[in-house]
């Protein structure tokens, strides 16, 4: 409708109209999993951890959690620990509350991802296109990243709170930069880039990923900010990525040489090398990306069977899939001046993999790791719909019909997938059975459903 009536599409973009939409989207495509089980990394963090059994509020209980998350002088999430303390002092081990405040942290995401992208489009290298438009692909864009069934591991799966509070807080850090950079009295600059700082500091309480925070602002700088027609600008930013790329390249070999890798990032118990693993997750970023833009419910699982990548030809994807990425990488890089948008989107998903899907020793697949990264992918998408709809409603009505309502139905399926795709977060017995049906190679769904069977449910069958 609000494609087909401007008068209505300019009051549904409107601020308050947005928020409470964004907000009803949140709660329908959730609302099945309020009651929703502990799974897996849940008990260990939550329900069998004594430092977040806090039974008061005071300084010495808060104590608890925060110190658990500053292990041997590092940070391991006290934040995010800080605030299951906060959940388990109101509602123990009932889940209700812990599943409220993952909604209500995706909805503040969904929120704050709207006003960012709004602010990218007043940057200098945007600020070209109608505030119609803008606001247009603002608010679909988001959308479609909101309803996306693939972030229900990040949303329902309670322990990945981890991952929606370090989003969260990398996101209010992008929109307090843009905020500052735009503004015009020195007292709101410093007052945004405080927020900034802060931002910064609460992601990486949260979780590790909000390390990346300054590379990403390099990219909304030179992407948004900077005239790229200019040759000496260009220099001095392929200049600064030159040497930044030969830093990380060169630390990353003296790391391999040196064999520090496999005692350093946790290969303890890995059945695979550091150099596999870097290999392994080319292809599993490009399954990321198939399970970004085609996220039917029946391939996700908290599970995924990977074949290990043993060298460049083995498997042939592997191969294939550096050559795709890096020419993704190239495209994105070569569209910067033309289309800055849709190279921010390309080059923020690979950056914000960097941490989990390089020579970290971690598992090889988890969905909610795409939660950040897949933020601004939608907004080319976005874009190109707009352009499709303008180029077909002066050309023909009913081609304009159709994608209007396509568009719609996109909506209305990914919210009903991410529905049905919860349904199955309501059990441990729903969840393993569904990633053991998935899975066959892997020994994980086959121990936690017997688990499950043994604890839980009392069947011993």
């Amino acid at each position: 409708l609000t494609m087909i009536n401007p008068p209505l599409r300019r009051i549904c973009t409107t601020l308050p109209i947005a928020f409470l939409a964004l907000f009803a989207l949140v709660f329908l495509t959730y609302s099945n999993t309020f009651d929703a089980a502990w799974h897996l990394d849940d008990f260990a963090n939550i329900t069998e951890n004594p430092s977040i059994k806090i039974n008061t509020i005071d300084w010495e209980s808060l104590a608890k959690p925060l110190a658990s998350g500053l292990k041997d002088g590092r940070l391991d999430r006290p934040l995010a620990r800080l605030s299951f303390a906060l959940n388990w002092y109101f509602g123990k081990d009932s889940p209700e509350g812990y599943h409220i405040v993952n909604i209500l942290i995706h909805v503040v995401c969904a929120w704050l991802l709207y006003l960012t992208a709004a602010s990218l489009f007043r940057s200098p290298n945007l600020k070209w296109v109608p505030a119609e438009d803008a606001a247009f692909i603002c608010f679909l864009g988001t959308v479609l990243w909101t309803v996306n069934p693939l972030h229900t591991q990040a949303v329902t799966y309670i322990v990945q709170r981890m991952a929606a509070m370090a989003a969260m807080f990398y996101i209010l850090w992008f929109y307090a930069y843009l905020r500052a950079r735009l503004a015009v009295q020195e007292t709101s600059r410093l007052g945004w880039a405080a927020v900034c700082v802060l931002g910064f500091l609460l992601g990486l309480s949260s979780k590790e990923n909000a390390i990346l925070l300054p590379v990403a602002l390099f990219l909304v700088e030179v992407l948004f900010f900077q005239d790229l027609s200019q040759r000496r600008t260009r220099i001095w930013i392929y200049g600064i990525a030159l040497v930044g790329g030969i830093i990380l390249i060169g630390v990353g070999s003296l790391l391999f040489l040196k064999g520090v890798i496999s005692s350093v990032f946790g290969y303890g118990n890995r059945f695979f090398t550091p150099w596999e693993r870097l290999l392994t997750q080319t292809r599993v970023l490009l399954f990321y990306l198939s399970l970004v833009f085609y996220p039917v419910p029946i391939r996700l699982s908290i599970e995924h069977d990977v074949v290990i990548s043993t060298s460049l030809l083995s498997p042939w994807t592997t191969l294939a899939s550096v050559v795709i990425i890096v020419g993704l990488i190239a495209l994105a890089i070569f569209w910067a001046r033309k289309r800055p948008l849709l190279s921010f989107a390309i080059l923020f998903f690979f950056l914000n993999h960097l941490v989990e899907s390089s020579i970290i020793g971690l598992e090889l697949v988890f969905e909610h790791r795409n939660y950040l990264p897949a933020m601004f992918l939608f907004f080319p998408i976005a874009a190109g719909l707009k352009r499709l709809l303008d180029f077909y409603r002066a050309r023909s009505q009913a081609m304009f019909a159709v994608l209007t309502v396509s568009t719609g139905l996109l909506v209305v399926g990914l919210g009903m997938g991410t529905y049905v795709r919860n349904q199955i977060w309501s059990s441990g017995q729903l969840l393993w059975e569904d990633a053991a049906s998935k899975a066959p190679a892997s020994s994980r769904p086959l121990h936690n459903l017997a688990w499950v069977h043994f604890e839980r449910i009392g069947d011993y069958r």
